[in-house]
């Protein structure tokens, strides 16, 4: 908008003498639009900002994965712990818990090698 408003004035400064009356090109009106303009800062570009917001995101991502794994498996230790108490509960979670750790076109976690990989 600043460019535009800014290549406006400059045509107008260009038709100031041949331009009609009627069109109300005046000197001054072109010099209060020149100084108007001039106060305008244009603001940083939306994209920059978004992408630079995009990109800390994702950064941090990594770390609050790592962060929730370190959580699961403290949480799974207590569990198998208490395994005793509530067979079935202790049963289903890591059922729950094998389907969650599946990610598309990965073969199914065996039991032996779920407790291998948590070792």
């Amino acid at each position: 908008m600043l460019n535009r408003s800014i290549s406006i004035i400059s045509k107008a400064n260009n038709v100031t003498a041949t331009a009609p009356a009627a069109f109300k090109i005046t000197p001054e009106l072109i010099s209060q639009a020149g100084d108007a303009a001039a106060l305008i800062t244009p603001d940083t570009a939306e994209r920059n900002v978004v992408s630079g917001t995009h990109t800390g995101t994702t950064t941090q991502l990594s770390s609050l994965f790592s962060n929730a794994r370190t959580q699961l498996n403290a949480l799974d230790d207590l569990i198998e712990g208490d395994a005793d108490e509530d067979s079935e509960f202790v049963r289903n979670y890591f059922i729950v818990r094998r389907t969650i750790d599946l990610t598309a076109g990965r073969k199914k976690e065996t039991p032996e090698t779920a407790a291998a990989t948590n070792t």
